[in-house]
This record gives structure tokens, sequence and C-alpha cells, in this order.
């Protein structure tokens, strides 16, 4: 038996279990459809004995498909043996094709948009009917009764696949609607880990600085490990106190290896973070806070365009945000700097102020950058006590 709610059948497969819940056992039903999936012509059976339907492949010959070309008739009482992909043990050219009695076999046609044609419903009472079969087997068994019958069973099925259509309309566009949002769902965790990689790339790049200067004011190459990266991370509150911070860790390593010479790479173990008291915490949201979610973002930004005038220099090319803008990592378009930049300038000019060595590349070099009046924007101190 196919899987998956009764709506999401085909109309022929909805009607098929339909009409075997409906007759119970005084038929033998049969779905003879075509799936659009595989391309396929099956022949589904839910004989009367049985509590499960299965199919076969059927060979699309010319008989059937003339058989389940459209016409206007949407029932029809045919004999037995008159299907040529049902088995019967009686041929149908041993009945009386005169003689009403022998058309026991009810035959609803039911459109399919899969292949333009008709799908094939079959109900076959059996010798021994039920209740709605005892007067088909009867002789003087006549066509009002048949056709009664036929109206019966033909309206309960299109109420049921009126019904499913309905089901199907309302599924689909709780589906629909479920995809939206899971796509933006995908679109917001996407910006979420481009905003968190960019972050962790200005606290890199901000412990990287410090551990320059200390470089040329102790006379050798200070190297900050990955795995020390990743520590400075896990702090990034500590953000405010970071040159502290990186210059204790050497300072310990002096201590702790005061013979060695040449590079010092600074591990994990040698960072010590500081613990801030409650209210000293309130002190520093108070100073830094108002403007440290923007100012990171904006600090974010000018090390994308500090990468981005790098490239252009190593590639002699023009400094221009048409020029630097697709060599920014992300990239970015010459009316998204220059978006930007006007509608954050006073965090840009904040955060150049507050280290003006660090932005002296694109202050002196990229237009859009000098282009904003420094000296008019007053700059946020961070503190600590």
């Amino acid at each position: 038996m196919e899987a998956g709610y009764i709506f999401n059948n085909s109309d022929a497969i909805v009607a098929l279990q339909h009409v075997r819940l409906l007759l119970q056992t005084s038929a033998n039903c049969y779905a003879l459809c075509f799936d659009g999936g595989e391309k396929l012509l099956k022949l589904y059976r839910f004989p009367y004995s049985e509590s499960e339907m299965n199919y076969v492949e059927v060979e699309n010959t010319d008989i059937i498909t003339g058989l389940r070309k459209p016409k206007k008739a949407g029932a029809q009482w045919l004999m037995p043996g008159s299907l040529p992909f049902l088995s019967h043990g009686v041929q149908a050219h041993s009945l009386d094709i005169f003689a009403e009695s022998d058309k026991t076999m009810l035959c609803l046609r039911i459109a399919d948009a899969a292949d333009g044609l008709h799908d094939l419903l079959v109900i076959d009472f059996r010798k021994d009917p039920g209740v709605f079969g005892v007067a088909l087997l009867q002789k003087d068994s006549d066509v009002q009764y048949k056709d009664l019958l036929s109206a019966l069973i033909s309206g309960s099925v299109a109420a049921v696949l009126k019904q499913a259509a309905s089901e199907r309309l309302v599924f689909d566009s709780a589906s629909k609607q479920l995809t939206r949002i899971l796509d933006i769902s995908q679109k917001h965790k996407a910006a979420a880990e481009t905003e968190k990689k960019l972050h962790k790339q200005t606290v890199a790049n901000l412990a990287n600085e410090y551990a320059i200067r200390l470089s040329q004011e102790y006379g050798r190459n200070v190297i900050i490990s990955e795995a020390a990266h990743e520590v400075l991370w896990e702090h990034r509150d500590c953000m405010h106190a970071m040159n502290n911070i990186v210059e204790d860790a050497l300072k310990y390593y002096l201590g702790q290896f005061p013979g060695q010479t040449g590079a010092i790479v600074l591990h994990e173990e040698f960072f010590d973070f500081p613990v801030f008291e409650k209210s000293e915490l309130r002190e520093i949201a108070g100073q830094v806070k108002p403007d440290l979610s923007r100012a990171q973002k904006s600090e974010q930004f000018l090390y994308r365009l500090k990468g981005g005038v790098e490239k252009a220099m190593a590639q002699n090319l023009p400094l221009t945000g048409k020029i630097v803008g697709p060599l920014c990592v992300p990239p970015i378009s010459a009316p998204g700097i220059s978006e930007y930049l006007g509608k954050h300038k006073v965090s840009i000019a904040n955060v150049i102020n507050r280290n003006p060595e660090r932005w002296k590349l694109l202050t002196s070099q990229f237009k859009p950058v000098q282009n904003i009046d420094l000296n008019a924007y007053p700059v946020i101190k961070n503190k600590v006590n």
C-alpha cells in the first residue's frame, strides 16, 4: 500500500481506497492509473479478501490507451473479460452482450493531469454479492437500478475527490509557507555565520596588531598561536583590555623563558583574563556599550575595506570604490560602501579616532573614507579602572 497522506496520492488511488471502504466485501476493486513520477502505467488491486492494496506494472498497449481516452460518460457498466488488464474465468464472447445482468463491472473515469488521459476505477461485484450486488445478478435486473447504484458510487467518489483536492491546496499552502520560513531561517543563519566570522576576524586582527606593536617594542617577533586566538575569541567581551591581555601574556612568557631568543609564540596557556565585579561591569558598560555593538560592526567594515585597498595597491589598481569593493572579503559594491559610510559615519569616525595609526592606510589613500570629517565627531573612550 502506498505510504503518505491520502490526499497526496493520485485521484484514482484515493477513489480506490474510498470505494473499497464503502463496499467492504461486496466487490474487488481496481485502479488503472498513470504514475507521472515513474512514467509507468500501474494496476492497483484491492481484492475484497485483503486488507491492503498492491499494484503491478501494466504494458501500455493501444487497446488500453483507447480505453483511457477521455469520454463524456463518467461511468459505464461492463461485462467480465471486457478489460484486457483484468483476468476472469469467463470470456466476454460467452456472455450475452444484450443481457444486462451479465454487466457486473462498474468502470468510472477519473481525469489524470499527468498524461492528459483518464485513469480507470473498476468495481467488479462478486459472484456471491453483498447488499450492493444482490440485484445485479438477477435475470430481471433493470437499467434503473444500475443507474441508481452508479450515481450513488460516482457521487460519493466525486465528493471524496473534491475533499482531497481541498486538502491538497491546504497542504501545498502550508508546505510553501514552511519552505519560505525555512529559507528565511537559512538566510538569517548564513548572515549570522558571516557576522560571526567577521567579528572573529576583527578580534584576531586586533590581537595581531598588538603583537606587531610588541614585536617592534621588544625587538623580537611575537606570534599568537591559533589556539590562543580561539581563547581570545571566547573572551571577546574583554576586547577593551586586549592590549593589556596580550602584553601580560608576553611578560609571562619572558618570565618563564628568560634565556631564550628568537621568535616568541604565545600559546593559550600564557593568557589570563580579567574578572570584573558587577559594579565594574556596569561602569564599563556605561562607558563603552552604547557604541560597542555598532563600533564592532564598523571596525569589521573598515577591516574589509583595508584588505581590499591592500589588494588593490598590490596590483597597482586605482583605489576607487568600484575597484576596491570586489576585492573585499566578502565583496561589496561601490554604492554599498558609500551607503554604509554615510549611514554610520559617526561610528566610523569614532573607531578611526580611537586608533588613527591603524586606519592610516584608509584615511590617507581611500577617498570614500577621506570624505568623512573625523574632527566633527567626539571619541567614545574605553576606560577600565
